[in-house]
């Protein structure tokens, strides 16, 4: 074969292997993947939804797992597949508040005045983390955000129990650690009672609004809650303290809003759960059980039935169930 020949068949494949070699050269800084290490604090691990750690961390998903505080076995934490198979009791504590970041699981220990504890989600290396009874629990990259029971006051503390900073010092219901932001309302026995944010560190307070409000669940710059300040009717207000609007006339508890729903107990009718979208359309009824503490995992509600008629028999005789949220598949929750 001459020369003339052999150019002919091997500079059409040169060609073309340039041209992938430059097309990779060129596509490859745009396909990068995110540095993910370095976005805002709060943005990349949250130990549990905003909703569920209002209403007591009774349930949370990690992968294919729903981790849940089992009523019928003595508030120990229990793991489940989500297709119902593979259930596991993790650690023989009386938990409350569950957190999970990477394999641990962060929670209140009832046994031990509510001190913060950690375990691995395979139930080893249990560990103590603060001395405070802790509530209202927040879980977020490397800090935990927590009411104390006692003072009402929020703190942080590192996950490994070092660093401990009091943020606020007033007497507050809920908190929700969002975009750098700590939001949170104060009771209604404060002078300056109302709901505020501040920067994670304890900086740039501002006032939202005065509503006295519980069940605070803020999502997509929206803030929705029970305002106390108007018979516990469900309100939404922007981050902004902007466009404060009533959702609908029930009196309510418990919110959590989810997927574009608010989920929450209907005070004006029973206790019962209700959702209504977060436009304050398309109400509806989801159970009729007197319920409370709502929590969301999976497309299941786990909540408490009100059994008992005297407060300090309630974690005795109320039970844990659970039902999908289109209101089929109530089942005691074991």
């Amino acid at each position: 074969m001459n020369k003339s020949a052999v150019l002919k068949i091997y500079i059409p494949i040169l060609v073309c292997v340039l041209a992938v070699v430059v097309a990779i050269i060129i596509i490859k800084p745009f396909s990068k993947k995110p540095d993910t290490s370095q976005m805002p604090e709060g943005e990349n691990n949250r130990g549990n939804t905003i909703g569920n750690n209002v209403n007591g961390g009774l349930a949370v998903l990690s992968g294919d797992w729903i981790y849940y505080v089992n009523k019928d076995d003595n508030y120990y934490i229990y793991k489940i597949r989500t297709d119902g198979t593979g259930k596991k009791k993790i650690i023989s504590d009386e938990s409350y508040n569950l957190n999970i970041i990477g394999d641990w699981i962060y929670y209140s220990n009832r046994e031990d005045d509510f001190h913060l504890y950690r375990v691995k989600t395979d139930g080893t290396e249990r560990e103590q983390i603060n001395y405070d009874n802790t509530e209202k629990v927040n879980v977020i990259d490397d800090w935990i955000y927590y009411r104390e029971y006692h003072d009402y006051y929020i703190y942080r503390i590192s996950k490994d129990g070092t660093g401990k900073e009091q943020i606020i010092s007033n007497e507050c219901c809920d908190l929700n650690v969002v975009d750098r932001w700590i939001y949170y309302s104060v009771k209604d026995n404060e002078e300056d009672s109302g709901i505020y944010k501040i920067c994670m560190d304890g900086t740039q307070k501002e006032k939202i609004c005065d509503d006295i409000s519980y069940s605070l669940n803020v999502i997509d710059n929206w803030i929705y809650y029970s305002n106390k300040s108007d018979n516990d009717i469900l309100y939404k207000i922007m981050t902004d303290g902007t466009n404060r609007q009533q959702i609908c006339n029930d009196s309510t508890n418990s919110v959590n809003v989810v997927d574009g729903w608010i989920y929450y107990n209907n005070l004006s009718d029973n206790w019962y759960i209700y959702k209504i979208h977060i436009d304050g359309t398309n109400r509806e009824q989801v159970n009729s059980d007197k319920s409370y503490a709502i929590n969301i995992v999976d497309d299941w509600i786990y909540y408490y039935i009100r059994i008992a008629e005297r407060y300090y028999e309630i974690l005795e005789k109320d039970e844990l169930y659970r039902i999908r949220t289109d209101g089929t598949q109530r089942e005691k929750v074991k």
